[in-house]
């Protein structure tokens, strides 16, 4: 049995999951092209290896080279280029929030609450918490990557610098050894 400060709190926090889901998108939006990429170059790569692989696929090929083969065409089909989570999952999660806020909002002002059933805010309540669970982790999981990519990409363009830095170094070094010893050498001629 719900009591009204129980459904007020479940209101206030479908309100609260549904614009969380909104901010979900607001956070994913600008790195989007990241993931994105991620993927595209995932598949790119796979595709590749994939095509490389059936060229030289042959009737005497071994069971391995086939296994490979077959193996490479479902790591392709499983690279979803828009995630799932981004599209039917929000959508199911946020009517989902809505919905239940509706529904307790419903139970909140009708004077007879026998009339208004309380497991579909229950059940909408908690399947929508539960849902949004898998939404924030699959997001997570997708910025955490862009975002370690990125770290990897300037922590190589960082050693790549220092490395040109150390040659520049040993050149000008080797350039101000070379100046001073003419500079000697003029010196001693005088």
């Amino acid at each position: 049995m719900l009591t009204e400060t129980v459904t007020s709190a479940i209101l206030t926090a479908s309100i609260t999951g549904a614009g969380l889901l909104i901010a979900i998108y607001a956070l994913i939006t600008p790195i989007s092209n990241k993931i994105f990429r991620d993927r595209v170059e995932s598949h790119r790569k796979l595709k590749q290896e994939f095509d490389k692989m059936k060229g030289k696929i042959s009737s005497e090929s071994s069971d391995k080279e086939f296994k490979r083969l077959q193996t490479l065409a479902s790591e392709i089909k499983q690279i979803e280029m828009f995630p799932k989570y981004l599209g039917i999952g929000v959508v199911l999660v946020f009517f989902g929030y809505i919905s239940t806020a509706i529904f307790a909002l419903t139970w909140l002002v009708s004077p007879p609450r026998e009339s208004v059933s309380e497991l579909p805010i229950t059940i909408g309540f908690f399947s929508s918490t539960f849902g949004f669970f898998i939404v924030g982790l699959y997001s997570i999981y997708d910025v955490y990557r862009a975002m370690k990519r990125e770290y990897e990409q300037m922590k190589k363009e960082k050693e790549e610098i220092e490395k040109s830095s150390k040659e520049l170094a040993k050149v000008a070094e080797g350039m101000f050894k070379t100046v001073d010893a003419s500079k000697k050498k003029l010196k001693n001629e005088k």
